[in-house]
């Protein structure tokens, strides 16, 4: 009895952790595959020189001069939430998940009317005027016009906000404060000839001022490039496998050992090689399986109930677990082949004997 309590503790401690080390994997790439719609992979992040020398209504004048662009000044902050302000030309539209609401379009620029989209942790810092919700930011009121993210699991969108940019830049007298942090991409064409274009109708509005190229691409965070790198992903993968089949491999010959007294008495009365490595089998599977399913309701019930958020994550995603699952199963029967073959070699008197 306490070799199968054994094993049904060490197949719960592998799936409760394949369950989250699978959720918490899935979940980063989904979030950054979301926020991923807000960036481009020919984006160009730049800097304005001389920003000082220009002012918010100037640099707005050279973007509507300009080409079909999408502009998105980033780093902005609002107590412990992050935010980005966009500009959108003639048409373009982005695609995110929204609760409610809908998103920036570029119909929302030069209409005068500040906008902006929050995530669902921000709500409260909302407030209602003329039956309309605004938030403020910078001393300036933007009517809340959508919902970022996701009503039933949480995001990288939830801490985040987005203005329209042109209403955040008109009142600014130069653009000083608003230097750095920018990226520019288009959808249609060549995002470095719109790169070019719009630093040449910058310097004609004001020769003191240009735009200079920091890199071709979106700069992503540490954790972003880690997980969008195969190769470490692929290596990370590695390890969790070794270190469960070594688990799995001490598990199974402790438990194949534990049989090798039944296997004796088994073959003493008659039973064939066969019909004593399939009981054994089931049997090993059988507990594996009731000890998948306890995991499984212990971690639908945390995630359910939002206990240990940060470790357990707020949704569920077993079908992942389950393929993991089904994999270190069939590992856990291949491994469980040479133990058994070599237990069920031995005469029935030298098992007893040994056992």
């Amino acid at each position: 009895m306490k070799h199968k309590a054994f094993i049904l503790i060490i197949f719960f401690i592998v799936s409760l952790f394949m369950s989250v080390t699978t959720n918490t994997l899935e979940s980063a790439y989904k979030n950054i595959a979301e926020m991923n719609v807000l960036q481009n992979k020919n984006s160009i992040s730049f800097e304005i020189l001389g920003a000082k020398s220009i002012s918010g209504t100037n640099f707005i004048t050279a973007l509507d001069a300009g080409d079909d662009i999408i502009i998105q000044k980033n780093g902005l902050i609002l107590g412990p939430y992050y935010g980005k302000a966009i500009y959108l030309k003639s048409g373009h539209s982005l695609q995110v998940p929204l609760i409610s609401g809908r998103f920036v379009t570029s119909q929302d620029m030069g209409q005068g009317q500040k906008v902006a989209v929050i995530g669902k942790n921000l709500e409260y810092l909302t407030f209602m005027e003329n039956d309309q919700e605004y938030i403020r930011y910078d001393d300036e009121d933007y009517n809340v016009i959508g919902k970022l993210g996701h009503s039933n699991r949480s995001s990288s969108f939830d801490d985040l906000f987005i203005l329209n940019l042109d209403q955040l830049l008109l009142k600014s007298d130069n653009l000083q404060y608003y230097s750095d942090l920018w990226t520019i991409y288009n959808l249609n064409s060549s995002t470095e000839e719109s790169f070019y274009h719009l630093n040449n109708q910058i310097k004609n509005i004001n020769n003191q001022t240009s735009l200079t190229q920091l890199n071709t691409q979106t700069s992503n965070s540490y954790l972003e490039e880690l997980l969008t790198n195969r190769l470490f992903s692929l290596s990370i993968t590695g390890v969790i496998i070794i270190l469960l089949l070594m688990n799995i491999l001490n598990t199974t010959n402790f438990y194949i050992e534990s049989k090798r007294r039944e296997i004796g008495i088994r073959k003493a009365v008659g039973a064939s090689n066969w019909n004593i490595s399939v009981k054994i089998l089931k049997d090993y599977i059988s507990l594996a399986i009731v000890a998948y399913l306890i995991a499984q309701i212990v971690y639908i019930g945390v995630v359910r109930f939002k206990i240990t958020p940060l470790i357990f994550g707020d949704s569920i995603n077993l079908f992942s677990t389950t393929a993991g699952f089904v994999l270190v199963l069939v590992v856990g029967c291949l491994v469980a082949v040479v133990p058994v073959v070599q237990s069920i070699r031995l005469q029935p008197n030298e098992i007893i004997k040994g056992g």
